[in-house]
């Protein structure tokens, strides 16, 4: 088991942490983002997320499986894959309502 974090709005922890993770769309493709650094994470928290639009945040810490994640590999091609750093994702169906359900908590 490795420790990760995943940023989102204070609203949406609470519901993560009672029923799971849903995916979400992002560049990679659909499941949920995390971080593999502390550091990163309350650093893109700081920003307001990737487009700084995220105000009322949390940091939820998870612990997962290595091999449960994958690293984004990002397109040189996107304006900003230097953001992609330290970024791991757990792919989804976008087709299933499934929620993800690793042992998780909020950092307050």
């Amino acid at each position: 088991m490795k420790t990760y974090w995943h940023v989102t709005s204070i609203k949406a922890a609470h519901s993560i942490i009672k029923d799971g993770f849903q995916g979400g769309w992002g560049d990679a493709g659909f499941g949920v983002y995390v971080f593999d650094c502390l550091g990163r994470a309350t650093q893109f928290e700081s920003a307001g997320g990737w487009d700084g639009s995220l105000k009322d945040s949390a940091v939820i810490e998870i612990e997962v499986p290595e091999d449960e994640l994958e690293y984004v590999m990002p397109d040189p091609e996107w304006p900003n894959p230097e953001d992609y750093e330290c970024v791991l994702w757990y792919p989804m169906n976008s087709d299933l309502d499934e929620n993800w359900c690793p042992k998780r908590e909020i950092i307050v």
